[in-house]
C-alpha cells in the first residue's frame, strides 16, 4: 500500500480533493448544526425590530410626557387685579385659582376675601396686596410683613386664604 503524502495542492488533477467534472458547477454543500438541520443564514431582523421598539417607545415616552405636562401657571398678578377689581366693584363667585372670591362691605370699606390660593402665589399675591392694604393669610395678619414670613403662613397648608382690605387715602 502507497501512503498518501499531503501537499499544499488541492487540484483534482493530482488526486488531491474533491472530484470535479470540468464543465459543470459545484453545488455549495449546507453545514449542519447539532440536531441535522440545515443551519440558516439570519435575516438582520434584529435591527429592524430594534428601529420600531425605539419608536414605539419615543412615542410613548412623548405621549406620557405630554399627558403629565401641567397647565401652564397663572400669573399672581392676574389674581391682584381680580381682587382689586372686585373691591371696586361686583366680583365673579370664584377666583383664577379655582376657589371662593367673596366681597363683604361694611359701607366704604370692601373685604375680599379669596380662596384655595397656591402658597407660591400666596406670597406673591400677598406681597403685592400687603403694600396697598391691610392682609390677613389664613386667618394670620401680621404686623411686619416679609417675604419670608409670607412664605410661612402661605406653606402652613396646600392652598391658602386670603383677606385684603384696601387702604382708603383721603
Amino acid at each position: 500500500m502507497v501512503a498518501k503524502t499531503f501537499s499544499a495542492c488541492s487540484h483534482p488533477e493530482h488526486g488531491h480533493g474533491p472530484s470535479v467534472t470540468p464543465g459543470k458547477p459545484v453545488p455549495p454543500v449546507p453545514s449542519r448544526r447539532a440536531g441535522g438541520r440545515r443551519k440558516v443564514v439570519p435575516r438582520h431582523w434584529t435591527w429592524e425590530w430594534a428601529l420600531v421598539l425605539l419608536i414605539i417607545s419615543g412615542g410613548a415616552t412623548w405621549l406620557v410626557g405630554m399627558a403629565g405636562q401641567a397647565k401652564p401657571a397663572i400669573s399672581p398678578d392676574l389674581l391682584v387685579k381680580q381682587i382689586e377689581q372686585a373691591a371696586q366693584r361686583t366680583a365673579p363667585d370664584h377666583n383664577i385659582y379655582g376657589g371662593a372670591l367673596r366681597v363683604d362691605r361694611n359701607g366704604q370699606i370692601a373685604s375680599v376675601t379669596v380662596t384655595e390660593i397656591p402658597p407660591r402665589a400666596c406670597v406673591l399675591a400677598g406681597w403685592d396686596l400687603s403694600r396697598k392694604g391691610l392682609l390677613s393669610v389664613n386667618g394670620v395678619t401680621p404686623l411686619r410683613i416679609s417675604a419670608g414670613k409670607l412664605a410661612e403662613i402661605c406653606n402652613d397648608d396646600d392652598t391658602a386664604t386670603l383677606t385684603w382690605i384696601p387702604r382708603h387715602d383721603s
